[in-house]
């Protein structure tokens, strides 16, 4: 499964793209940001790429390196 990572390292800053992983299970996608990611980390957010849901995206977008079509479900 592929993960969106999102992090801050203070919580005046707003969240902000880390990149993306691929992991079996979410547990494993933990481990994984908290290996590659570091520390000094206040918060890190995994977001399964298949629960995304845009609510407002014009064309075509690139998502942690990764061309992401726009569409409407």
């Amino acid at each position: 499964m592929r993960y969106l990572v999102l992090g801050r390292k203070s919580y005046a800053q707003p969240l902000e793209e880390q990149g993306m992983l691929e992991a079996p299970d979410a547990e494993s996608a933990r481990r994984q940001a908290r290996s590659g990611l570091g520390e000094g980390w206040v918060e890190l957010v995994l977001v399964p790429l298949d629960q995304v849901r845009w609510v407002l995206q014009a064309g075509a977008a690139r998502l942690g390196g990764m061309e992401v079509e726009s569409r409407v479900d």
